[in-house]
């Protein structure tokens, strides 16, 4: 025994080892006496019952069997009773038809009450006037804002006769450029559709005078000159001063000033 003592505190991880094993084996024996008095305890429960149900079901037979009367003994009047339940149908349940919605009549009225003031209505739309177009608005500005191309008397030709040069204004009244003379007014017409399909075609340049100011010139199509415009102190302005002419030159009006 002293031995077995000293090897298990020589080796203390066996003894621990051992020492779980029998509380588990100690635990399963428990478990096992537990079950073991359950199912006893059941058996004797279920052995218990079907005694009573005997019981039970003895009881009715102490009772009186009831006396069956045969069908000839029994009365007259509970016989024909029967007949008739037998030769009476069982009426079959009605079914309820669904019960019909009336029309509303009122409601149909004032339907037929409202339905001309919406005839009216619709006639009135048709008949307001149209707004008048935003073409027309624009127009309006565009003669506001338009420039003018003003023929007016330049001098006089060889034969006495006036001749005639156009100017091309801004809405202000600015002068943007100038044309040479003309013999007759058709003449000067004809010399502003030369200047607007040239402008229409960006035939400009810019140059610059001995002073340092700034001009553009307007060419035709085999690059002789047209017209020169107004002196500017920078070429930015200059280029304003082309963009104002595109401008104006496509909308502005034709003016010929009668001769005083």
């Amino acid at each position: 025994m002293d031995k077995i003592i000293e090897y298990f505190k020589n080796n203390p991880i066996l003894g621990i080892i051992l020492l779980v094993v029998v509380v588990v084996l100690v635990a399963v024996i428990i478990w096992a006496i537990v079950a073991a008095c359950k199912k006893s305890g059941k058996k004797k429960n279920d052995a218990e019952q079907p005694d009573t149900a005997v019981e039970e079901t003895s009881e009715p037979a102490d009772e009186e069997p009831q006396q069956v009367i045969p069908y000839e003994e029994m009365p007259v009047e509970l016989n024909e009773k029967e007949e008739e339940t037998a030769e009476t149908p069982v009426p079959e349940p009605a079914v309820q038809a669904p019960a019909e919605t009336e029309p509303e009549p009122e409601k149909k009225e004032i339907a037929a009450e409202e339905q001309p003031e919406k005839v009216q209505v619709t006639e009135e739309k048709k008949q307001a006037p149209k707004k008048p177009r935003k073409t027309q608005s624009k127009e309006a500005l565009a003669k506001i804002y338009s420039g003018k191309w003003v023929v007016s008397v330049s001098g006089q030709n060889d034969d006495g006769t006036p001749s005639y040069s156009f100017e091309l204004r801004a809405s202000n009244g600015e002068k943007l450029l100038s044309s040479v003379d003309y013999k007759s007014v058709q003449g000067a017409k004809n010399g502003i559709k030369t200047y607007k399909s040239n402008i229409e075609k960006d035939n400009f340049t810019i140059a610059q005078n001995k002073k340092g100011e700034f001009y553009f010139r307007l060419l035709n199509g085999s690059g002789h000159l047209l017209s020169t415009g107004e002196q500017y102190q920078s070429k930015s302005s200059c280029e304003n001063a082309i963009d104002s002419v595109k401008r104006f030159a496509m909308t502005a009006v034709i003016v010929v000033e009668e001769e005083e």
